[in-house]
């Protein structure tokens, strides 16, 4: 039975792999989530929350994941600008960034009747050792290696939270005490059945209004911190209602990363499935792009994640697809760990220094780019 199945899988991806758009050009864009957003505070926030009976070692990014540091930004610039295609042109990270934060400060205030939130530098200033990295974000945009795009305004369901926080949910309440809401969700029930992280989610058809005010906001926002508006959109846990493609339309996004079985909340505890393939377009005219390849150095110790990332981008190339590279913050920090940082610094290093030497004509570009090329293809 597994070995049918396994041919089955096999045969799926290969009729998979001959649609969607096409090029002959070896590209390569490494699309990089949850930059900005909060996640583990510190390790002594952690250590509480596992006395509290919170998992923490159930996920890496439990694990390892913390707002990037001064030392994290300064060590990944170092890899980057150390590498270089045959145009010259660095490795750059497509940065999918959260713009703002939970004000924990000031929900407490309110007893949990109103949200409210921070933009991602008021976080980092509250943080010992980020005083660098909005700079090093601007660094990063003018040596075209670490270009910022939109990862939602903040990484929390919003609606879903506040209800748990105001109902008094003991274990939300707990995990907050440490500015903390990306709880298991084995931790919330039985009486919260989907976890906080999912920030465009629906729980009731309803709520898609105010996630297009969220979106807007959270674009406007984006701009003035970063002197340019978002065209790259992917939903934290890529789960959104398709009724908020207007507004990320009409707020300037032309691309929307998408699994290749998409998951499409419909409300009321509803979901269908949608089948995506890469360059494919919705009625609004926007791009769809699908990853193919994965680099997660600290998925599992025992994982080769180079060879594993090296072999999709093969695969790619032959069925003259861009290579889109999937990869979380949480592979790069080392606020919780330093030993998680240097294991993904060097993998990327290596990765990398493998990448130009198998593919000489290899050409590292950012999502943005990829859709300029895509929208003027033939």
């Amino acid at each position: 039975m597994a070995k049918t199945i396994g041919i089955a899988a096999s045969l799926f991806n290969k009729l998979y792999n001959l649609a969607g758009w096409k090029t002959k050009r070896q590209l390569v864009i490494f699309t990089s989530d949850d930059w900005g957003s909060v996640r583990v505070p510190s390790a002594e926030a952690r250590e509480n929350l596992s006395k509290n009976g919170i998992s923490m070692d159930s996920n890496r990014f439990n694990r390892f994941d913390t707002l990037e540091s001064n030392k994290d930004m300064e060590c990944l610039f170092e890899i980057l600008t150390k590498h270089k295609d045959r145009k010259g042109c660095h490795p750059v990270f497509t940065a999918l960034t959260n713009v703002a934060n939970p004000d924990f400060e000031t929900i407490e205030k309110s007893a949990f009747t109103e949200y409210a939130y921070e933009p991602f530098t008021t976080t980092l200033s509250k943080y010992e050792g980020r005083d660098k990295v909005y700079e090093m974000y601007k660094q990063g945009i003018a040596q075209h290696i670490f270009v910022p795009e939109f990862h939602g305004r903040e990484h929390v369901n919003i609606n879903r939270w506040m209800k748990a926080l105001h109902a008094g949910h003991e274990v939300s309440i707990k995990a907050f005490r440490e500015h903390f809401y990306f709880i298991d969700d084995a931790d919330l029930l039985p009486e919260i059945k989907k976890g906080f992280d999912c920030a465009f989610d629906i729980d009731s058809p309803t709520e898609v209004q105010g996630h297009k005010a969220i979106i807007k906001d959270g674009l406007d926002l984006f701009e003035n911190l970063f002197n340019y508006r978002a065209s790259f959109f992917t939903a934290p846990s890529m789960i959104f209602s398709p009724a908020i493609e207007i507004e990320l339309k009409d707020s300037g996004i032309e691309v929307i990363d998408v699994p290749r079985l998409q998951k499409i909340p419909l409300g009321n505890n509803r979901y269908k499935k949608k089948l995506n393939f890469m360059g494919s377009k919705n009625t609004h005219k926007q791009f769809y792009v699908t990853r193919n390849a994965v680099f997660e150095p600290n998925i599992q110790d025992d994982s080769d994640s180079i060879g594993s990332c090296l072999k999709n981008i093969a695969e790619a190339f032959k069925n003259n697809s861009p290579a889109i590279i999937s990869n979380h913050r949480a592979a790069f920090t080392g606020g919780l760990n330093p030993e998680n940082r240097e294991k993904g610094i060097k993998a990327l290093d290596c990765l990398l220094g493998k990448i130009v030497d198998t593919w000489p004509n290899v050409e590292f570009i950012t999502m943005k780019q990829l859709h300029y090329i895509m929208n003027n293809s033939d």
